[in-house]
């Protein structure tokens, strides 16, 4: 037997194979995370083998290496013999055919790692050849859970980046994956028309997180600039953000401007108000439009002067809403990742006692995967606070515990912020929380400030209705002025679309004047038959519509000339006897109406 083919095949083989690790790595690598505008040039490239039916990729390749190509005219003034029909040119040949097979699961690995994990090892310090190497290759495992299956037997897509290579063309898959394979002549068009419907239209980031491989013209040409006029603390947080998504037609604008001193502001608002997207912001992982970042001296951002600091070197900790702690490693080497700059014997001793500090000591050698999910909490608060930030940003770090464990991580939090004293901002939709924590509240709503100050200045007594709903005042209702009593400090007021006038607290506004008044509804007062003798000044009668129980709360609606909300006990449910269609009398007092601006 002649075994010279078959080791001419398995030389071939492996060399090529080694080559395509090589360069097919680095290709996928690049064409997954870059943000090139340009980038589906290369992707149409690099996809031309899948596209072109062999032959007519053999006779390109051929013609190409020939004699009489310059590639064929150079490589025989080089080594005296032509390219093509050599093993050299099987080589460049099985390269250019087997490239988008090796580059296409590669980027679709690439893919598959969270993009949060690579943005937390930013915020950590790390560069992007220690986050590749430290969590993006350890996590890379080509064709795990690429092609799923799907009910009617085909393959569906994983959905990470919408600019990744990633598509799997193989047999089983449905009729429009195989509109991809190299025998259908339809897959070119198919191909080029999405590349190129991209030119205009390309994302800036990745599921939301931006990451950047190559260097941008625009960004930091310095990382720390003295900025005149600012305040002498180091750490004072001040911030002008604008950036704009094209979310929908109308889009969505994030646009404020605000300090943060030392200690902790609440960062409250409705989902979509922009809370994740200005920490993503102050963290550099989003790059705004326009505005300007400061920690004190040290400029983080400015669009003005060009300047954008990179994220490894923002000293921000940063816990994101999922915590982000890789997988892969155990809860004393997550807290370790981010103190390489320092040596091993002060590492190990930071981290024991930030363990202790946390009580998590004992989970020291357990994965994320292995432990609780109020453990994680701490195990990612732990890992922030460790590199010595300064600044913190808490992404709604507690939303999915109990009220137990979120109690003993705040008191933990608490007394590190007493201890440290460095701008952090906590987003959260939680009312007890904001006062529970909170030296400050900035309220965002639509990607604008609507109100800041103390807890009690913002949710005790609102400005503006948004602020009112999220802070409990179940019942808001328009109404006008139609009477003021300078003499006993109050005035009356008439609801809008019925005769009910209600008594309230003065405020500078004429007779006639359009406002709006907010009551709590645990605040309105039920009593089955007209009450005398009351201090109360406002006593409505009103019929009861429902009443519905929720848990140890039993929540009533009434019809008092206005539709109205009252909590109550089921204590009191029961000895009133209440029931829908019974006759009641409502009791508010002055000061538990609210007044807002219309």
């Amino acid at each position: 037997m002649d075994w010279q083919a078959f080791l001419l095949t398995i030389r071939l083989a492996v060399l090529v194979a080694a080559i395509l690790v090589l360069i097919g790595l680095p290709i996928a690598y690049w064409i997954t995370y870059s943000r090139w505008r340009w980038k589906f040039l290369v992707e149409a490239i690099v996809a031309l083998p899948i596209v072109l039916p062999p032959t007519v990729l053999g006779f390109y390749v051929l013609v190409a290496l020939g004699p009489h190509s310059p590639i064929g005219r150079w490589w025989e003034a080089l080594t005296g013999h032509t390219l093509a029909f050599t093993f050299q040119g099987l080589v460049i040949g099985s390269l250019l055919y087997s490239l988008p097979f090796a580059v296409q699961p590669f980027g679709a690995s690439f893919a598959a790692v969270d993009p949060k994990l690579i943005a937390a090892s930013a915020t950590l310090g790390a560069s992007k050849l220690r986050t590749f190497f430290r969590v993006i290759l350890p996590l890379f495992c080509p064709y795990n859970g690429r092609v799923r299956s799907c009910a009617d037997g085909g393959g569906q897509h994983p959905r990470r980046d919408s600019n990744s290579f990633n598509r799997h063309l193989r047999s089983g898959a449905s009729f429009q994956l195989r509109l991809g394979q190299s025998n259908c002549i339809g897959a070119s068009d198919n191909f080029l028309c999405s590349a190129f419907s991209r030119i205009c239209a390309e994302p800036k980031s990745m599921d939301g997180v931006a990451v950047e491989i190559g260097s941008r013209p625009e960004i930091s040409r310095a990382q720390k600039v003295t900025e005149s006029g600012s305040t002498d603390s180091t750490y004072v947080l001040f911030a002008k953000v604008r950036k704009c998504f094209a979310r929908n037609a109308q889009g969505f604008t994030l646009e404020v401007k605000f300090a943060a001193p030392p200690g902790l502001t609440i960062l409250f608002g409705p989902s979509g108000a922009g809370k994740s997207t200005l920490l993503d912001c102050l963290a550099g992982l989003t790059m705004p439009d326009a505005g300007r970042v400061a920690m004190g001296k040290t400029i983080l951002f400015d669009s003005t002067l060009g300047l954008n600091m990179p994220v490894s070197h923002r000293r921000v900790g940063y816990v994101f809403q999922d915590l982000a702690l890789f997988p892969h490693l155990t809860a004393e080497q997550n807290i370790q990742y981010g103190l390489r700059h320092i040596n091993r014997q002060k590492c190990q001793q930071r981290c024991a006692s930030i363990l202790q500090a946390f009580r998590i000591d004992h989970l020291r050698l357990r994965r994320p995967g292995e432990i609780s999910g109020g453990e994680r909490q701490r195990v990612a608060l732990a890992r922030a606070l460790v590199t010595d930030p300064h600044l913190l940003l808490l992404d709604e770090p507690l939303a999915a515990l109990d009220a137990r464990t979120k109690s003993h991580i705040l008191d933990d939090l608490r007394a590190w912020n007493q201890a440290h004293r460095i701008p952090i901002l906590y987003v959260t939709h939680s009312r007890e929380e904001v006062f529970a924590l909170g030296e400050r509240v900035i309220v965002l709503e639509s990607g604008r400030i609507v109100a800041e100050g103390t807890p009690h200045e913002v949710m005790s007594a609102p400005q503006q209705e948004t602020v009112a709903q999220l802070a409990g005042f179940e019942n808001i209702f328009d109404a006008v002025v139609v009477a003021a009593h300078e003499e006993r400090g109050t005035m009356t007021c008439r609801l809008s679309g019925s005769n009910v006038e209600i008594e309230t607290p003065l405020v500078r506004a004429a007779v006639g004047s359009m406002l709006r008044v907010g009551i709590r509804a645990g605040d309105i007062l039920l009593a089955t038959s007209q009450p005398i003798g009351l201090s109360a000044r406002n006593i409505l009668p009103a019929k009861l519509l429902s009443l519905a129980q929720r848990d140890v709360l039993v929540v009533g609606k009434l019809d008092c000339g206005v539709q109205t909300e009252v909590h109550l006990t089921l204590a009191a449910r029961d000895s009133l006897h209440l029931a829908p269609g019974h006759e009641v009398w409502l009791v508010i007092k002055t000061h538990s109406c609210h007044l807002m601006q219309r």
